[in-house]
């Protein structure tokens, strides 16, 4: 889970922009978005968690090796497997220390990168954006800053809005604001739930997918400095 929590380190950065921004917590109750739902009320799924918009959290003790996960409404996939399940259900999933139950909403943008093993190394120049499949539109927006200094304040930052459109299969970057140059110059898209996909076309061009280690196909192209689209 160490490494796996550095490959977040984008899609970590840019929740605490987030919540600077709209004083959302990073780290908050599920009654934030599901307040009506009785059962996340409940003692047993108490110390669940939703992590930025996307992520949910349930914590586990060492000892443990399944636990009783509660997941709301929508769809989810486990981040580690993507393996998908249906929202309002009470699942039983394995849960060694290696492999927390975390899980990731339906329709989520997840961005990551390459394994580090310290914050100050440098990562591959190659952004992993992860798409999972769901029925509802989503948006996210990514957030880049040097991460030292204050320079963020005069514009030396790199803030892009991601939209993906399941009703028209398509995948939206918007232009870049700021003046910051990311460390990525190339998106790897990683589609999770998206088995009938063969070719996508971004920027307008053709890109064949290929199959990765998981069985998720995916496809890469440039990130430019203008909008573009990305369809499935």
């Amino acid at each position: 889970m160490i490494s796996l929590r550095y490959k977040l380190l984008p899609y970590i950065y840019s929740a605490f922009y987030q919540s600077v921004q709209t004083g959302m917590p990073v780290a908050r109750t599920l009654a934030i978005n599901y307040m009506n739902d009785e059962k996340i009320w409940w003692w047993s799924y108490q110390n669940q968690y939703m992590f930025g918009d996307n992520l949910l959290v349930a914590p586990v003790s060492c000892n443990q090796n399944f636990a009783k996960v509660y997941l709301p409404e929508g769809g989810w996939y486990r981040l580690n497997s993507t393996e998908y399940f249906k929202g309002n259900s009470e699942v039983i999933v394995e849960a060694p220390i290696h492999n927390l139950p975390v899980f990731v909403k339906a329709s989520a943008i997840i961005p990551m990168q390459s394994a580090i093993q310290f914050t100050d190394q440098k990562p591959s120049p190659v952004l992993e954006l992860h798409l999972f499949k769901g029925e509802h539109a989503s948006e996210f927006t990514y957030y880049e800053d040097d991460g030292n200094t204050f320079n963020y304040e005069t514009g030396a930052f790199y803030k892009r809005t991601l939209r993906y459109i399941p009703a028209e299969k398509m995948l939206i970057f918007g232009k870049p604001e700021g003046t910051f140059t990311p460390k990525f110059t190339t998106v790897r898209l990683i589609l999770h739930g998206f088995n009938n996909v063969m070719t996508i076309q971004a920027n307008g061009k053709e890109v064949s997918l290929k199959l990765s280690s998981s069985g998720d196909r995916f496809g890469e192209f440039p990130l430019t400095t203008t909008k573009f689209d990305v369809l499935f």
